[in-house]
């Protein structure tokens, strides 16, 4: 979205949803507690912070910033988030976390990734708040291919991550991850001098079928498997890399490799 003088919007300020208040609470004071003096700040990004969360559908996205890279024992702190879920049940569908070190945050080279994320998609809740430290950006395609350059890399992780999971719950997860990413991606594909800027995934998805009309289909099954995820994992697969190979042949800046057939981590969403 973007405000009258032409920038991209910032997450919205305020008290958070009172439904979410309580597991935000809980991370906090776990993450503070165990993280120690290596903790920086802490934001959270997506629909909590957005205040449009769905209590039992939508995911709690969490951002750290460490001062300097974690240790073995720091990550599985990072990684056992997750459990401050079971106090609040029906609250959040997942936990995300993704982490960065302050260096890497204020790194000039970084400006259109982290600079960008931190100041339109990050609202501080712990530490200092790093997003006041960059102005406003206005839509650009840099920031789109930042963001998403990796795209490819990403997306195979995640058909690796299916093909090993025999859950079906974690399936329908990683499904639905898969989705949403590769509907943000779509993206990549403004032009140069698009002054306008996506935020939700049908907001994404309508200006890809306006550029895109004999691809609507596509991008409408991604759309569903983003809300509710189907049965046949299979299918996904073949349509996702079929859209991917696609996606490949549009841009030339973007990075496809694709991976053997087991890779072992997930992108967060």
């Amino acid at each position: 979205m973007i405000d009258d003088a032409g920038f991209i919007t910032a997450p919205v300020s305020g008290a958070l949803q009172p439904e979410f208040r309580g597991l935000v609470e809980e991370v906090v004071n776990r993450l503070t507690l165990r993280l120690g003096d290596a903790l920086h700040s802490i934001y959270l990004y997506g629909s909590v912070a957005q205040g449009r969360a769905l209590p039992g559908v939508s995911d709690l996205d969490v951002c750290l910033i460490l001062k300097r890279p974690p240790t073995e024992a720091e990550n599985r702190v990072i990684a056992g988030i997750d459990e401050c879920r079971g106090r609040y049940p029906g609250v959040a569908c997942k936990t995300d976390v993704d982490v960065g070190t302050l260096a890497d945050a204020l790194a000039p080279e970084n400006l259109y990734s982290w600079g960008y994320w931190l100041r339109h998609h990050c609202r501080c809740i712990y530490g200092d708040d790093l997003s006041v430290r960059f102005p406003p950006f206005r839509p650009s395609k840099h920031i789109a291919l930042a963001l998403n350059g990796d795209v490819m890399t990403v997306l195979e992780k995640y058909i690796a991550d299916l093909n090993k999971e025999e859950t079906g719950i974690q399936r329908r997860l990683l499904r639905r991850a898969a989705a949403r990413r590769l509907v943000r991606a779509t993206n990549i594909l403004r032009g140069d001098n698009d002054a306008d800027w996506p935020d939700t995934l049908e907001e994404y998805a309508n200006r890809f079928r306006r550029r895109y009309p004999c691809r609507a289909a596509d991008i409408d099954y991604f759309v569903r498997e983003s809300r509710n995820p189907g049965n046949d994992t299979r299918d996904f697969i073949t349509r996702l890399r079929q859209f991917m190979t696609w996606l490949g042949g549009c841009c030339a800046d973007i990075r496809y490799n694709p991976a053997p057939h087991s890779l072992t981590d997930s992108d967060p969403q």
